[in-house]
């Protein structure tokens, strides 16, 4: 008689708990490292632009290109109170009334390029 013997082996870890992970968000947020992170990646790029633009050609036309949702303005406080969730009919009454705050990192990159003369074009996937 032959026996067999199978070793078995997870091949996929444990997804984390949905709970813990978005109070993680929520204490990265509050921390204040979320925002010393977008300072830290906006400051590279407005540095550049200031270069940008001081070699800029006469005639030539710079264009700064932003999309929207959490580069430009943060959801954050409806995804707060929605837990984390999407509901479509929720999210459009929240883009309907334009309570989003600008992200503070990104709204000096666009004003020091305003400044600088560089047009800004926006993208989004709202309707």
């Amino acid at each position: 008689m032959a026996v067999l013997f199978f070793a078995t082996t997870r091949l996929f870890a444990e997804p984390p708990n949905l709970s813990r992970l978005k109070q993680e968000i929520i204490s990265y947020v509050e921390s204040g490292a979320y925002d010393r992170e977008l300072a830290a990646a906006a400051a590279p790029a407005a540095q550049f632009i200031a270069e940008r633009a001081a070699r800029r050609t006469p005639g030539e036309r710079l264009t700064l290109i932003l999309d929207i949702d959490e580069t430009v303005l943060s959801n954050l406080p409806s995804m707060r109170a929605n837990d984390f969730g999407y509901v479509p009919a929720v999210w459009d009454a929240w883009v309907a009334r334009a309570e989003a705050p600008a992200i503070s990192a990104t709204l000096a990159v666009f004003q020091s390029a305003r400044k600088l003369g560089v047009e800004i074009v926006f993208i989004t996937g709202r309707r």
